[in-house]
């Protein structure tokens, strides 16, 4: 008998030993339990996650992460060179004026030779005198050195209209690729004539409506910063490409035809997309312009050397009194429309979990500290054993509330202590402390 009240002596001290035998559990056995818990509290107050969190030991261990690519999406248009033949500019060059068109057969022709790829004319191409077929012959050949060479076709809108042009009639953009209001696009149905575009050679040129008499959106540059020229024209009810989105097709190799056109919202040229106001112009946002001097041009000096392989030029020959700032117009306007885009694969990394949580003990650490929680263990065990069984569960379940609070509190700061191996040792608590001890006459039974 004495034996067994030693040994029920003993009861508390051994499930004391037990509870704080569970603080020594291997991390293993309770760690998906740990990330489960603590996954389900950064959930809770972090709605727009998934939750998953990495629980960290020591502040040293590496954040887990993943190799990631991203995809960066861009612009780069080339800077297109342009020739002013400007009064003054011409007659620093060329003993002879008004230029003829074998003087401009022979600036087209050094263009090319320096390696341009593309050229936008725009010129009234009237000579005083009428040129021989030869030197029109010629102008019209060195355009053919180009990948893409177009005249500007002038215009205006007259009373009677007249037949559209020969050189104009396969350009245009079908209507049923056309939406919106067109009464807002420059409207011309009458050439202006000039020396070249009724010619034989001139026929099987590229030609496109450039400058148009009477429409200020095609002579002054718009009061609006950083706006295009006008990419569209309405020439006896067709939709025309205008010069610089002429030539951009050609230097692309997209047939008008493959264009559509919102009017008022966009216009998709290829692959890219660009937002088109009611006149038909588009923001200016990417594109670089050189200026090329005449006498460089001529003279084959640095400016010219330095275009580089494939470089579009825009040549201009003003009209009197016409701002000169229309050349640069037409340059950026083609320069935005030859962009390209880019896409840059950015490669890096990236947390794998949506949280880090750092480990903070709270169990005793010193030989002290665990000597007087087995005190108290043994002591509250021994206590509860003799309380009302609804006392202790409410003590227990007030026990367990505090630690999951507590461990809500450490996730927000980003903080986790090992909650799974105390509950383990809660549970052990419960039932040592729920085990009542047994009644004098059940022990003479027994």
């Amino acid at each position: 008998m004495a034996s067994r009240r030693r040994l029920r002596s003993l009861g508390p001290f051994i499930w004391v030993i037990l509870i704080v035998l569970t603080a020594f559990i291997p991390e293993s056995y309770t760690q998906s339990l740990d990330e489960w818990i603590y996954r389900q509290f950064y959930r809770a107050q972090h709605l727009d996650t998934d939750g998953s969190v990495q629980l960290r030991r020591s502040p040293d261990e590496p954040i887990e992460t993943r190799p990631t690519v991203t995809e960066r999406r861009y612009i780069t248009c080339p800077t297109v060179g342009a020739v002013s033949l400007d009064e003054a500019s011409v007659n620093a060059c060329f003993a002879a004026t008004p230029l003829g068109p074998q003087d401009f057969a022979v600036i087209i022709n050094k263009l090319a030779g320096a390696g341009a790829g593309a050229l936008a004319v725009s010129s009234p191409l009237v000579w005083e005198e009428n040129a021989g077929p030869m030197a029109q012959d010629m102008l019209c050949s060195v355009m053919k050195r180009f990948q893409a060479a177009c005249f500007g076709l002038r215009g205006r809108m007259a009373a009677q209209a007249d037949f559209t042009p020969v050189v104009l009639r396969d350009y245009s953009i079908p209507q049923a690729n056309i939406t919106g209001d067109p009464t807002g696009l420059p409207a011309a149905n009458r050439p202006l004539p000039n020396s070249l575009s009724e010619t034989p050679d001139a026929i099987s040129a590229d030609w496109a409506p450039d400058w148009l008499e009477d429409e200020p959106l095609t002579q002054v540059p718009s009061v609006v910063k950083d706006i295009s020229f006008p990419l569209l024209m309405r020439w006896n009810g067709e939709t025309m490409p205008t010069l610089p989105l002429r030539v951009a097709l050609r230097r692309k190799g997209i047939d008008p035809k493959d264009v559509t056109v919102h009017i008022g919202k966009e216009i998709r040229i290829g692959d890219r997309v660009l937002p088109l106001d009611a006149h038909g112009r588009i923001r200016i946002e990417h594109a670089a312009v050189s200026p090329l001097p005449l006498e460089d041009v001529v003279g084959e000096g640095a400016a010219l050397k330095a275009l580089g392989a494939g470089v579009a030029v825009v040549m201009e020959q003003p009209a009197a009194n016409q701002p000169t700032y229309r050349l640069e117009q037409l340059a950026l306007t083609l320069s935005e429309l030859l962009g390209e885009i880019r896409v840059e694969q950015i490669h890096g990394t990236e947390p794998v979990h949506a949280g880090v949580l750092d480990y903070t003990p709270v169990l005793p650490s010193t030989w002290g500290e665990w000597s007087l929680t087995a005190i108290a263990l043994y002591l509250g065990i021994i206590v509860m054993r003799h309380a009302p069984v609804w006392l202790v569960n409410v003590i227990l379940l007030g026990l367990l509330v505090v630690l999951g609070f507590q461990a809500w509190q450490y996730v927000e700061e980003g903080k986790w202590f090992p909650l799974a191996s105390l509950c383990v040792g809660w549970l052990l608590i419960w039932i040592a402390a729920t085990r009542k001890p047994r009644k004098k006459r059940d022990l003479i039974f027994s």
